[in-house]
């Protein structure tokens, strides 16, 4: 029963060494695998409306060779290697985007979106111009619209550099004449002997430049030649089903992304059980990790299995600590609801099988009156009497007690028979007289309780025992096993510590054995 002054806990501990790893990352996917297939599959139906709502694009290529023009620089220095990167660079600006739209009669913005300029891979001084649309038509006059106006733009600036160049030789030749014309008056005028040694040498200078310069003038042309179509425009060609699948695959990586990202981060922020480091927290001692068996009769008749070797395990330890703390009745208690199933019932029995096999003998009570949990798990014949039953003065403790077949040391009270029962049935004097009794004819008495988030029976029944064991799954909240732990603490019972019930695929390969005192 319960004894008065503080909560007590064992001076357990559990040392964990696992840190994360691929599996962990793996198991986070595996519980959030809706989300990662909810968001692949929006990315796949995105990439596909893409696809819907662009239809068909054409794409038409125009290759133009580019000529040297007045004021090119040759790239590396050679001669009549034009730098392909700056034509690249001309063609896609908008000296030319904006004349190719206002000839096709389209938005700046279109021929933009629309058209590339790529130099040729295979063939110097070719500059490839593309253009696409959802018009075969509109594909081909505007690859060579564009190029067009890439050679009229081009066209435009050698003019322009060669009349800079021109009236810069014009202006030179009218200066060289003027000193030419100065230099003769002084050979004809001067007298002075070194005056006009100076001027002859002079006048020799300025004869050989100005007769350069007048057959570079003869020999500049007044016409620049920027370049030609020599190709295209090319039958317009709509984009391959390697492109379409393309676009499907970055939908689907995107969307993958976006839902691993958002299950590790769902993951990070789910309030149930992920680790042992959310239940270690409250320095609570792990008295085993198992997995969920469906019937005592199974502990009893595979006691060689490794699943069933956890059972003894926690057995042994709940039995080393219950003798530490001086506890006979224990409470075995799920802190919140299960999503799946009602598993405090399922292990409190084949907890008390492990230790019945201990020599202990063990009687396993109903607390949770609102089914008969036990008796379903123990296959007691229906309608078999019990708590209901001894509390109502129905029927005496002979009568409620019941043996199961091939379960030495092993006593059950269920539920009972009668339909009636209440939270007054618990807090009853018979209820108390009944747990008395069980523990003066047994060596412990494990009580199943309902979920203590579920019900007020609960915290009822964790004020007429010694101790209280936590049964924990994967879908129990953390929040609600705090709130459990504070409440059994302000009653003044023993937090026994937590047992957690779990599949074969989330348990821990790399963990240090309990320490028990000895």
């Amino acid at each position: 029963m319960n004894t008065s002054g503080p909560a007590r806990t064992p001076s357990v501990q559990f040392i964990d060494t696992d840190v994360p790893s691929f599996r962990d990352y793996v198991a986070v996917v595996r519980r959030q695998y809706q989300i990662v297939l909810l968001a692949v599959l929006v990315g796949l139906l995105v990439a596909m409306a893409f696809l819907a709502a662009g239809g068909t694009t054409y794409i038409s290529k125009t290759s133009v060779l580019v000529n040297q023009i007045p004021g090119d620089v040759a790239a590396g220095g050679g001669q009549g290697a034009v730098n392909m990167d700056t034509q690249t660079a001309l063609a896609d600006g908008t000296g030319v985007t904006e004349g190719a739209a206002e000839r096709l009669g389209v938005d700046l913005a279109v021929v933009k979106s629309s058209a590339t300029a790529t130099a040729s891979a295979d063939t110097a001084n070719v500059l490839i111009v593309e253009y696409s649309s959802p018009a075969a038509d509109a594909a081909s006059k505007g690859s060579l619209v564009v190029a067009e106006q890439y050679l009229a733009l081009r066209s435009e600036i050698g003019q322009d550099n060669l009349d800079a160049a021109q009236e810069g030789l014009k202006a030179e030749q009218a200066a060289l004449e003027s000193e030419l014309e100065s230099l003769t008056d002084t050979l004809a005028t001067s007298a002075d002997r070194t005056e006009i040694t100076r001027a002859e040498i002079r006048s020799n200078q300025v004869s050989d430049r100005l007769a350069a310069v007048q057959a570079e003038l003869l020999q500049t042309s007044s016409v620049v030649q920027p370049g030609r179509v020599i190709s295209g425009p090319s039958d317009p060609a709509s984009a391959g089903i390697k492109d379409k699948l393309l676009i499907v695959l970055v939908g689907a990586f995107a969307g993958l992304f976006i839902g691993l990202f958002a299950a590790f981060v769902r993951d990070r922020l789910d309030g149930r059980v992920r680790a042992l480091d959310d239940l270690q927290a409250l320095g609570l001692p792990e008295v085993g990790i198992v997995q969920a068996l469906p019937i005592p009769e199974v502990v009893a008749r595979e006691l060689a299995d490794d699943a069933l070797q956890d059972y003894q395990r926690v057995g042994v330890t709940m039995l080393r600590l219950l003798e530490l703390a001086g506890a006979r009745t224990c409470l075995v208690v799920e802190p919140s609801e299960s999503r799946t199933e009602h598993l405090s019932g399922t292990f409190a029995a084949a907890l008390a099988v492990v230790l019945a096999q201990s020599d202990r003998s063990t009687a396993v009570v109903a607390g949770d009156l609102r089914e008969d949990v036990l008796g379903n798990v123990f296959t007691l014949p229906v309608r078999a009497l019990g708590v209901r039953d001894y509390c109502m003065g129905a029927a005496d403790l002979e009568q409620v007690v019941h043996q199961p077949k091939n379960l030495p040391g092993v006593s059950v009270v269920p539920a009972g028979a009668a339909t009636k029962a209440t939270s007054r049935t618990l807090r009853s004097e018979e209820y108390g007289k009944l747990l008395q009794e069980l523990s003066s004819d047994s060596d412990y008495v494990l009580i199943d309780s309902p979920p203590m988030d579920g019900a007020a029976d609960a915290l009822i029944l964790a004020g007429l025992v010694d101790a209280v064991l936590y049964v924990l799954t994967p879908q129990s909240e953390v929040d609600s096993f705090h709130e459990s732990h504070r409440q059994v603490d302000q009653l003044g019972t023993m937090n026994l510590g937590f047992v957690l019930v779990e599949s074969t695929s989330r348990r821990s390969a790399k963990r240090r054995p309990m320490v028990i005192p000895q």
